[in-house]
């Protein structure tokens, strides 16, 4: 990947986009996405570390903020 918005003017692959990315988020950001990923609700993830759902949600918006904003809103 060359030029994307975020990851400056040099060469990526998208190994090293990715890695570049997931090292923007903090550790509950990424966390968070995992769970996602995995298929866990909010609600679960929330009921689970003992946190409200609207907190996990906020956490969750954020990190999809923060990708699309690094990645250059290019499909996820």
């Amino acid at each position: 990947v060359r030029g994307h918005a975020g990851l400056g003017d040099g060469p990526f692959d998208e190994e090293h986009a990715e890695e570049h990315v997931l090292n923007q988020l903090s550790a509950q950001e990424r966390m968070v996405c995992v769970w996602r990923r995995l298929g866990f609700t909010s609600h679960t993830i929330a009921n689970h570390w003992g946190r409200h759902g609207g907190e996990i949600e906020a956490v969750y918006r954020t990190a999809v903020e923060k990708i699309r904003r690094l990645m250059g809103d290019r499909q996820m």
